[in-house]
């Protein structure tokens, strides 16, 4: 059975956001699929990474909880909203707790002169689901989708995340 892990980044429970959430959970447990989810809104942790890889602060449990459900899914779906052109802050402080050397992705010297690293989420598909209030057009094409971008490019390529089985799906209203 395929584990699957919904991950709703909504700081808003009362959005469009979570009723994909919903509606995409519904869906994949009647066909069968095991469904774990993190509601990043609900957990209890410090989204600032302060010291950069510097200095390493102490994870707080749901960010091990976090983590341990991302190493243990086969497939991710990022559901969150583009606030001007972006992700929200809290989510953009899950990634910095969360994809972290050492857990998610470690730095590898033999790579890339020196500026290369190995993932460890190779074998993993993701899927992202966006909302925004802008034209699909203005925010692909014109603006470069930033936000997905972000987890597109940065996030799958330090960590391995599979790019083939990568599907960006957009909500506009």
């Amino acid at each position: 059975m395929k584990k699957i892990l919904l991950i709703d980044a909504h700081p808003d429970s009362n959005r469009l956001t979570s009723s994909l959430v919903d509606a995409y959970k519904r869906g994949a447990l009647q066909s069968g699929y095991d469904i774990r989810t993190i509601i990043i809104r609900d957990m209890e942790f410090n989204p600032n990474l302060k010291f950069g890889y510097e200095k390493r602060i102490d994870l707080e449990p749901d960010l091990l909880m976090a983590i341990d459900e991302i190493k243990a899914c086969e497939h991710m779906v990022w559901f969150h909203p583009v606030w001007w052109g972006g992700l929200p802050a809290l989510v953009k402080g899950f990634i910095d707790r969360t994809f972290l050397p050492s857990i998610v992705f470690d730095y590898n010297e033999s790579k890339l002169g020196g500026m290369g690293w190995d993932g460890y989420l190779e074998g993993k598909s993701a899927r992202i689901i966006a909302t925004m209030d802008t034209p699909t057009f203005f925010y692909r094409w014109i603006f470069n989708a930033p936000s997905v971008n972000q987890l597109k490019k940065a996030d799958r390529k330090s960590t391995r995340l599979n790019s083939s089985h990568l599907v960006i799906s957009y909500a506009v209203f």
